[in-house]
């Protein structure tokens, strides 16, 4: 009778590892299907692309510095928007570089260059 007993205290505690193991591998595979969708896969994807920023809109936040909403037109005529938190704001009409990055699924993220270079481009009015 105690090998018995034994025997089916060990097989509950085997469904409650198992149960606790599946639990924890689901949580584990979220988290990294998040991870794969916000952050880019490899930098091996990574290229430096130029635009013109079009429009920009500021958003203020009372938990610190808000963040900026940059329009930037891409050399190919493309529209995209990149959010920012920096407090360098760069004008209508400045180039600034980017990086595109593309995850496993192929969606592109663009991100400021770390070091934000911009060049204005002032039209002479004749």
């Amino acid at each position: 009778m105690n090998r018995e007993l034994n025997r089916l205290i060990w097989k509950d505690r085997a469904k409650t590892i198992t149960a606790a193991t599946g639990v924890l591998i689901a949580v584990i595979a979220i988290v990294m299907l998040v991870l794969s969708l916000v952050y880019p896969a490899s930098q091996n994807g990574t290229e430096n692309v130029e635009g013109v920023v079009v429009h920009y809109t500021k958003h203020q936040s009372n938990k610190g510095p808000g963040s900026t909403i940059l329009r930037i037109r891409l050399v190919d005529g493309q529209e995209i928007s990149v959010t920012t938190k920096r407090e360098h704001i760069p004008n209508f009409g400045d180039n600034i570089q980017l990086s595109e990055h593309r995850n496993m699924w192929g969606h592109i993220i663009y991100r400021l260059a770390v070091n934000l270079n911009t060049t204005t481009t002032k039209t002479v009015n004749k």
